[in-house]
């Protein structure tokens, strides 16, 4: 009981230190690639990248959403601003005492864990204390052990990156955020803010020194991409000026057709999907929307207050979606009733969040998660059934996964960050 008690009372100070000193004031969740304006503000580099693309994405000067003082950006570029190492150590190791305290009211013996309070008075002297942060939610019980998916075992078959040294040829594989599947297996892929889309061949005799990986460049900057019936990609590239959505054959050349999207410059498009009867989905976070198109770019419909993040897909007559900060995972029907709306199990650690989200061909839903944008960190995937219920862990340790999508094959793609993944069922 006393050992039970302690953990909770580390884990209620673990969750305050977080909720008060390691959250981006723009996203309102733990900072993940923390850099550092010149006012000292800190924020997430992904928070940052979105803003300067709303605020004004060819000047070279950043104001800071908490000071509005500017602060200079190096080459126009968000990613050269200094990274904050010690609030990216200090959120890295109150996340490993969160997870060594999972197991403290389990019977078997675990290592304790570091004084939370000796790393409450280190983050006092960092210099992003002075950001302000939004409230959290009430701190949750520890969570109960993870539930391990009965009789399903997935073994990586293939990682394509720059981080592989058997492919040195394959050039600045560092944000690969969204996948997608033609029918016969090869696999699309984007990276954040790169005018070019990544071909790469899934054939099982390949081997790492086989060429698999293609790079196109194309005149836009993609946002996010979806493969429809019609193997066709779609790409929707998104800028302050316009959103427009384009089509490309199976040559990634692109096609005439194309519609724009009349959307409000500071609501960015977020997710997209394309169902079985070639509607198109496209949803914008800010807004809290999903507008429905059909593949010529006239509007079918908008259902509003459907809660939407960053993934989404479709099965059959469905929309299914994550939302990271609220930790959903939703699904409607196309008029936009929903059909459920879960909570991640308590056997998720709290700092794993549901990123990428697809469905096998009987409607099971895969889900991403994942801790941050360092891939050495474990990130996960959990099986649920098509009506919500969580199945249990399918994947561990498969770096920071964004995007992810099944192969007609059923091999399970994983946008990584730094590389693809592929996994195959055992």
């Amino acid at each position: 009981m006393a050992s039970n008690l302690s953990a909770m009372t580390a884990k209620s100070v673990l969750a305050k230190i977080s909720e008060g000193h390691l959250e981006c004031s723009i996203c309102s969740t733990r900072f993940t690639e923390p850099k550092m304006l010149e006012c000292l503000h800190s924020f997430c580099l992904e928070c940052l990248v979105e803003l300067k693309e709303r605020l004004d994405p060819y000047s070279s000067r950043l104001k800071c959403p908490v000071c509005r003082r500017d602060t200079k950006l190096k080459g126009n570029n968000v990613e050269e601003l200094p990274s904050n190492f010690r609030l990216r150590s200090l959120v890295e190791e109150v996340a490993k005492q969160e997870e060594l305290l999972e197991g403290q009211g389990s019977p078997s013996p675990s290592p304790p864990p570091s004084p939370p309070l000796a790393l409450a008075q280190e983050i006092e002297s960092s210099p992003s204390a002075e950001v302000e942060s939004s409230p959290s939610a009430e701190v949750e019980s520890s969570p109960s052990a993870e539930v391990e998916c009965p009789k399903e075992e997935w073994w990586l078959h293939k990682e394509i990156g720059s981080c592989i040294p058997e492919q040195h040829e394959i050039k600045n594989f560092n944000k690969i955020f969204h996948v997608a599947s033609f029918s016969d297996n090869e696999i699309a892929a984007l990276q954040y803010g790169k005018s070019e889309l990544i071909s790469i061949r899934t054939t099982r005799k390949l081997k790492y020194n086989g060429s698999i990986s293609h790079q196109h460049e194309i005149a836009a900057t993609p946002r996010l991409l979806a493969v429809n019936k019609d193997n066709e990609l779609i790409v929707l590239n998104h800028s302050d000026y316009k959103s427009e959505v384009n089509f490309f054959n199976r040559s990634y050349s692109e096609l005439p057709r194309k519609f724009n999207l009349n959307l409000e410059k500071d609501a960015p498009p977020t997710c997209l999907a394309v169902n079985e009867d070639n509607q198109i989905a496209i949803g914008r976070k800010i807004r809290q929307n999903i507008s429905l198109y059909t593949r010529n770019g006239s509007l079918i419909d908008t259902l509003s207050n459907q809660r939407v993040g960053e993934h989404m897909t479709s099965y059959k007559q469905r929309w299914i979606y994550t939302n990271r900060v609220q930790r959903k995972l939703r699904s409607i029907d196309t008029n936009g009733d929903e059909i459920f709306a879960v909570d991640m199990p308590r056997c998720i650690p709290t700092f794993l969040g549901p990123e990428g989200v697809c469905c096998d061909k009987d409607g099971d839903i895969y889900v991403a998660l994942s801790y941050a944008w360092s891939p050495s960190w474990g990130g996960k995937i959990h099986r649920f059934s098509a009506d919500g219920e969580h199945i249990g862990c399918v994947i561990k340790g498969c770096g920071s996964p964004r995007g992810i999508t099944l192969t007609p094959d059923g091999d399970l793609v994983v946008a990584a960050m730094e590389s693809v993944k592929i996994y195959h069922p055992v």
